[in-house]
């Protein structure tokens, strides 16, 4: 599970470097703590179900036209849904800590 966190703080990170956040500003910060405890024991591996049966291969259909390309919009900066406002996700686990620039639920 850390090294899920960490994968996807890291490609949080390159991606609001790649796309930009524009002038967005956090309204708040919230920080999480990874646990470092021992993993417990696997368990048992579950009966394996019954394989089915494959079908035939269907004829591949025919490419549709391309459409117009509509003009470009502008610029656009991270726009939270409602319920939701700018905010920093701080995430603290044994390698470290990664900061992301998200949308955070508003608390309630």
């Amino acid at each position: 599970m850390s090294g899920s966190l960490i994968l996807a703080g890291g490609s949080g990170y390159l991606a609001s470097e790649a796309l930009g956040t524009g002038s967005q500003v956090a309204t708040t910060t919230t920080t999480i703590n990874v646990a470092t405890g021992q993993a417990g024991e696997p368990g048992p591996p579950g009966p394996q179900g019954p394989i089915g049966e494959t079908g035939p291969k269907g004829e591949q259909g025919p490419i549709g036209p391309i459409g117009p390309i509509g003009p470009q919009g502008p610029p656009g900066d991270v726009v939270c849904p409602t319920g939701f406002s700018n905010g920093e996700l701080v995430i603290n686990h044994p390698g470290g800590q990664v900061t992301l620039y998200t949308c955070l639920k508003n608390a309630p």
